[in-house]
C-alpha cells in the first residue's frame, strides 16, 4: 500500500497502485506541463510523456522526484501479506525450459495488451541464439534468469551480463549490429 499526501496536506490519497500510475494526474492538478516537470527533474519532455504513455516504466527514485518538484511526498507502508504459494509450486513442478517456455508466452500476452506495446515482440531465444552464434560469453539474469530457477513473477525483457573482456566485447557489439539494436539518445 502506497499512500501518497501533499506537503500542504491537503490531500491525502491512499494507493494501491504503482505511483506513477499516478503521476499524470498529479501532475495534471497541479497545472504542470510535461516540459515543465521534466526541466525540473532534468530529463526531456520525450521521457515524461513515455512514463505516461505506459511505454516506459520509472524508477522509483525517478517517481519520488518527480511527485516531490510537484508538491507531493510517498509514504511506504509495509504489509505482510499471505502469499499463495500454489503458483511458486507448480512452477517448480515444471522444468527450466517449459518455465522459460511458459514466461515468454506470459510476457507476449501481456505486451499484447498494453497500449503502445502491441506491435513489441518478445522473442528471447532468437537474441539468445544469435549471442551464441557469436560467441558472447554472458550470463543472464533477471526475470527470465529467476524463472529459470523457478520463480513465478512476470518479466518482460531479457537482461544479460557479459564478460568484459575487449574481444568478448566486440562481439557483443556484432550480435547487437546483427539484431538491430541501436543507442537510443534522448533529446
Amino acid at each position: 500500500m502506497i499512500s501518497i499526501y501533499s506537503i500542504s496536506a491537503i490531500t491525502c490519497i491512499r494507493l494501491n497502485r504503482e505511483p506513477a500510475f499516478y503521476w499524470p494526474q498529479a501532475r495534471e492538478a497541479r497545472h504542470f506541463s510535461q516540459r515543465e516537470v521534466a526541466e525540473l527533474v532534468g530529463t526531456t519532455q520525450s521521457s515524461i510523456s513515455r512514463v505516461e504513455n505506459g511505454a516506459s516504466i520509472p524508477s522509483f527514485d525517478r517517481v519520488v522526484e518527480v511527485l516531490h518538484v510537484m508538491g507531493l511526498s510517498v509514504d511506504l507502508q509495509i504489509e505482510l501479506i499471505e502469499v499463495d504459494e500454489a503458483p511458486l509450486s507448480r512452477n517448480l513442478e515444471l522444468d527450466p525450459a517449459a518455465r522459460f517456455k511458459n514466461a515468454v508466452h506470459e510476457a507476449q500476452f501481456a505486451l499484447a495488451a498494453v497500449k503502445g506495446w502491441h506491435d513489441v515482440i518478445f522473442e528471447p531465444l532468437q537474441i539468445l541464439a544469435v549471442l551464441q552464434r557469436h560467441h558472447v560469453d554472458f550470463v543472464t539474469v533477471g526475470g527470465l534468469a529467476a524463472v529459470m530457477h523457478g520463480s513465478d513473477m512476470a518479466t518482460f525483457d531479457l537482461d544479460v551480463t557479459p564478460q568484459r573482456r575487449r574481444d568478448n566485447l566486440e562481439r557483443l557489439a556484432s550480435a547487437l549490429q546483427e539484431l538491430g539494436v541501436a543507442i537510443r539518445v534522448e533529446g
